[in-house]
């Protein structure tokens, strides 16, 4: 698995992947930040495109209360360290990532199904790597892929539903590879599922299940890439996803962007 740390990036324990090649490259979000190095380990993420589902205010149609809401999504998030804010994503955020240009992905990690640390090396790994690529905010924000509607992380992955951008907070005792991914954020611990992005998106993580292990990597300034921008105008034409509410906030995002 790949480790980060200030200034020094190294290579500790072998990935699964089959001689990747490896590459150390500068990065600046698009808000100006300082630049940060991450590493590049493409593996199998080479040929992988992000195609998470969005996007729709908390709650949005689905008649059901806060309450309801709070017991099924909100309290077993908690449990794994994130505190969901409602009604607090911001509308400049990317409503969909797919099509993103191969030398936007810059940096990665692998962790191999028979690592007896599995959860925990899962769980380092996406927090270097958050960190380093500037995921969190001064107060540890950031956007997180959940389900539109109010069931629990069971029903959810029976329905197989469209999720959308929540605002959550990462509290000071978390566990997203373990907590997290036995609930929304993936099919059970150690095997995560899940999108998420920073609040001004400057870069989008995508965590993943494969042959032999899970891993996450990350993706630089989605909303600037010409292939992104090219594959949300084709979903205004297209009912790829059979939403007309999705349809028309790509639309409305798309008509923001080139009115700013």
């Amino acid at each position: 698995m790949l480790t980060f740390a200030p200034r020094t990036l190294s290579l500790a324990t072998a990935t699964s992947f089959n001689a990747p090649q490896r590459s150390f490259v500068p990065y600046a979000g698009a808000s100006g930040a300082t630049s940060r190095t991450c590493p590049v380990d493409l593996g199998p993420y080479a040929a992988k495109l992000g195609t998470i589902k969005p996007t729709r205010s908390w709650g949005e149609g689905d008649g059901l209360g806060r309450q309801e809401r709070y017991r099924k999504v909100c309290r077993p998030l908690l449990r794994a360290g994130l505190e969901v804010i409602p009604d607090a994503v911001p509308a400049s955020a990317i409503p969909h990532v797919l099509g993103y240009e191969r030398e936007r992905v810059f940096g990665g990690f692998l962790v191999d199904y028979k690592d007896p640390r599995l959860v925990e090396r899962l769980n380092k790994g996406w927090y270097d790597l958050a960190t380093c690529a500037g995921l969190l905010n001064e107060n540890r924000e950031f956007l997180l892929m959940l389900p539109r509607g109010t069931w629990t992380a069971a029903e959810d992955r029976r329905r197989r539903t469209m999720r959308i951008w929540h605002r959550v907070r990462l509290l000071g005792r978390w566990d997203i590879m373990g907590a997290g991914a036995a609930t929304f954020l993936g099919i059970r611990a150690g095997h995560p599922g899940f999108a998420m992005l920073a609040l001004d998106n400057s870069v989008w993580l995508l965590a993943d299940t494969y042959e032999t292990g899970a891993g996450v990597y990350a993706v630089h300034d989605p909303a600037l890439s010409p292939g992104v921008l090219r594959g949300l105008e084709r979903l205004t034409r297209e009912d790829v996803y059979k939403d007309r509410d999705f349809r028309r906030e790509v639309t409305s995002w798309l008509e923001r962007r080139q009115q700013s």
